[in-house]
Parts: C-alpha cells; sequence; structure tokens
C-alpha cells in the first residue's frame, strides 16, 4: 500500500492517477508539502473550469493566506470546515496530511463538496420520501376503511385518532379526532385491565389477540375478538386496534344450541315410537302365536280326524281364510266357527244350502230334538243368543263355507 500511493503521488504516475479518480465526480487535490496541487481528479477541473495543478490550496480555496501552515491554522487538517467561494458558494473542505512515511516529502490531499449539490441530493431524497410516505399513507387508508371488522387507531395512551367507518356505525362515533374518546370507553369495565396489561406486553412486532365484551353506542354488550398490533406512522409510534363482532356467531350457536335440542327431542321422541311399534309388534306375535295355538292347531287336528271329505274342504276353507286374513290384513284369527264339532260343521253346511230342519235330522239319522239340541249349541258357540240375527241369515254370509 505504501509503495502504490507513493507512486501515485509521482509525476511519472500521472496516468494511473487520472484512471483512479476518473470514477467519480467529486473534488480531489494532491498537494506536495507546499500546499501546490501537483495532481487533480476531473471532478476539480471541471469544478473551476481549468487546469488547476501548479496553484496553491488556498488560492484555489480563496483563503487569504500566505502559505500552508496559516491556512491549516484557520481551516486545521483532519476536520471539515465550511468555506464560501464566491462562484460556487458554500463548500464543505477536508484537508488530510500524508505522512513522510508514504511520502518522502510529505503532501496533502483535499477534497471539497459543494452544500448545493448536497442540498440538491437531500431535498431529492426528501421530496422521495415525501411521495413515498403520501403513497404509504393512500395506501394505509384504503385497507384501513376497507377493513370488514371494526378498526381503529389509537396513541400510546389509547386516545382514538381514527376508526374505520365500520368502527364508526358500531360504535357511533362523530368526530373522534377532535373528541379525544379513549379506547377504553368501548370496552367493558370489568375488562379494561385485560386490555391495558394486552397492549403494553406488545414489542418487538408482536400482536396481542383476545376474546372480550365490548359496549356498543346503545350500551348493549357485544362479543368480539380484538387484535392489537404496533404501527409506525410518520415516525410515531402507534396501535391499530380490530374488533371482530361475534353477535352472528354467538346467534348462530345460540341457533345450532337450540336445533340441537330440537333433535334430541325428536330422537327421543322417535325412540318412544320404535319401541312402542317393537312393544306392539311383539304383542302381535304373541297374539298370533296364541291364536294359532288355540284355533288353527286344533282344527287341523280336526281335519285329520274327520272322514268325511266335505267337511275336511270346510275346515280347509275356514282356515285358509283367516290365514289369509292374517298375512293381508294382520286380523284376529280367532273364529268361533273353528270351535264348532265335526257334526256341527256338517249341521251348519246343511243348513247354509237353505235345509229345513227335519230334512237335515232324516239325512244325517238323528231325532228332530237332537238336531235341535245342536243348533241350540251351535248358536251359543257362534255368540248368537241373546242376538236377532238367525243362524241361517249369519251362515249365508260366510263363503269359507260354500262346497266346492
Amino acid at each position: 500500500m505504501k509503495e502504490t500511493l507513493r507512486n501515485l503521488i509521482e509525476p511519472e504516475n500521472k496516468d494511473l492517477f487520472q484512471e483512479l479518480t476518473d470514477s467519480f465526480n467529486d473534488v480531489v487535490l494532491f498537494c506536495n508539502n507546499h500546499g501546490v496541487v501537483i495532481k487533480s481528479s476531473i471532478g476539480a477541473n471541471k469544478f473551476w473550469e481549468c487546469e488547476v495543478t501548479h496553484k496553491t490550496l488556498w488560492s484555489l480555496m480563496e483563503i487569504p493566506v500566505g502559505n500552508i501552515n496559516e491556512m491549516l491554522s484557520r481551516y486545521p487538517a483532519g476536520r471539515t470546515s465550511r468555506i464560501s467561494l464566491s462562484k460556487k458558494g458554500k463548500c464543505n473542505l477536508w484537508v488530510m496530511p500524508i505522512p513522510q512515511l508514504l511520502a518522502s516529502n510529505g503532501g496533502f490531499v483535499a477534497t471539497l463538496t459543494p452544500l448545493a449539490e448536497l442540498q440538491e441530493t437531500y431535498e431529492e431524497c426528501l421530496h422521495d420520501n415525501i411521495i413515498a410516505r403520501k403513497d404509504s399513507f393512500k395506501l394505509f387508508g384504503a385497507l384501513f376503511d376497507a377493513a370488514p371488522d371494526a378498526t381503529i387507531l389509537v396513541d400510546q395512551d389509547l386516545t382514538i385518532l381514527s376508526a374505520n367507518p365500520t368502527a364508526m356505525r358500531l360504535f357511533a362515533f362523530s368526530d373522534v379526532e377532535n373528541d379525544s374518546i379513549s379506547l377504553l370507553t368501548i370496552i367493558k369495565e370489568s375488562l379494561r385491565d385485560i386490555v391495558l396489561n394486552g397492549i403494553s406486553s406488545l414489542s418487538g412486532g408482536r400482536i396481542w389477540c383476545g376474546e372480550l365484551v365490548a359496549v356498543g353506542h346503545s350500551g348493549e354488550e357485544i362479543p368480539v375478538t380484538i387484535t392489537v398490533k404496533q404501527v409506525r406512522l410518520s415516525d410515531q409510534l402507534l396501535f391499530q386496534v380490530m374488533l371482530k363482532d361475534l353477535s352472528r356467531r354467538a346467534e348462530l350457536e345460540e341457533n345450532l344450541k337450540d336445533r340441537e335440542e330440537e333433535l334430541d327431542s325428536m330422537d327421543n321422541t322417535l325412540r318412544t315410537v320404535i319401541r312402542s311399534v317393537e312393544e306392539e309388534k311383539q304383542e302381535f306375535r304373541e297374539e298370533v302365536i296364541g291364536q294359532v295355538k288355540q284355533y288353527l292347531l286344533p282344527t287341523i287336528d280336526r281335519i285329520a280326524e274327520v272322514s268325511s271329505q266335505d267337511l275336511r274342504k270346510s275346515y280347509s276353507g275356514i282356515l285358509k281364510s283367516h290365514i289369509e286374513d292374517i298375512s293381508e290384513n294382520g286380523t284376529e284369527v280367532s273364529d268361533e266357527m273353528l270351535s264348532l264339532s265335526a257334526r256341527q260343521l256338517e249341521i251348519c253346511k246343511l243348513i247354509q244350502v237353505g235345509m229345513k230342519g227335519k230334512e237335515i235330522a232324516e239325512l244325517l239319522n238323528i231325532s228332530f230334538e237332537t238336531l235341535q239340541s245342536h243348533r241350540k249349541n251351535i248358536r251359543k258357540k257362534l255368540k248368537l243368543c241373546g242376538t236377532k240375527i238367525s243362524l241361517a241369515a249369519y251362515l249365508a254370509n260366510r263363503i269359507d263355507l260354500d262346497f266346492e
């Protein structure tokens, strides 16, 4: 590095020095130990619009002194000094001595920066920052107003600075910018400490969330979820508070609860109905079994015992008729006809075809008194006693006794 800097200062390395300083437009001057410029950057020549080598540093800086030492006594080396040039205005001057270790005869490096350029650069950056900040405010405002949930901007004292339309409607704010409303006024009193503790815990970009109860403009309680995060606008630390109204959710949950209770009631009712049906089925099953045992099985035995083909057909017809009733209508199988003996059933069939008492007695070779006794027992078994229904009329409606 020592050789490089020494070589740059030596006159024979002008091209190398020029190549190094061509890359920037700042004013850079290399001076010998007497303060005479021996090399300069392109920026220096452009600044003074002339060749500046062989001129003294103080003359270029328009400092009324006679040598470099007097100049440095007024504008010390190693510090930035403010000077004023007649044509260029105010500038910052910085002078650094070159140690003899690096240059045998010593020397100085001087840089000059016009403040007008710094001002223009500063103003350009400031203008860009202002535009960017305005765009940020516009974007923030658009997102703020478009938020579907109540969104409120508060300062570090929790004073409301702004509220979006949803919050304005929900809490009936009128002029939050001038009314100095505290965020805590819209929080249920018993829950305000929770909000204070939550917000005070925020740091490092953290977000605080919770569920609590807000107070509407009419004093009604509103269940909400609260989300708070820090935002920085215009170098001011603020808090963005979002309140999501859970009233609709609570209503839906209540409706769901009512519906569940209704379904439970319907389920209990259905279970009762199913149990009742099962009980009725069991009762019917037991009744059918009882009827089969009481009537059908004895009738089958009678069919097997009687020798008359006609009586077998009669018993079979009655049995078939009632079995069909069971399968089609579920009617009761009990039939008094099945309780008749073979002789009584035979007499019924003869009465049904219209034969008279004496004709039947002669045909069956029994006395008329015996026939009358049979008729009396038949009416009793068929439960016709005490009614005005004649035996012949009853039997006329029994098609299951017809001869095939």
